[in-house]
């Protein structure tokens, strides 16, 4: 399984490392969320890229 548009090893590399629930996990980092969702470019996907958009922007 792959995440569409990104390659495994450099995502990995800048995924974030978190917990939840006491359990360790990784998250994408926002670039790679952000061009997932334009290689998905699903309805929600755009939806959603408006609000990453702006919020990235904000960093």
């Amino acid at each position: 399984m792959g995440v569409t548009g990104l390659d495994f090893e450099p995502c990995c590399e800048r995924a974030g490392r978190t917990s939840y629930d006491g359990i360790p996990i990784r998250v994408l980092a926002l670039l790679d969320l952000i061009r997932n969702k334009h290689a998905m470019n699903r309805p929600q996907d755009r939806i959603h890229l408006d609000v990453l958009d702006r919020f990235r922007r904000t960093l």
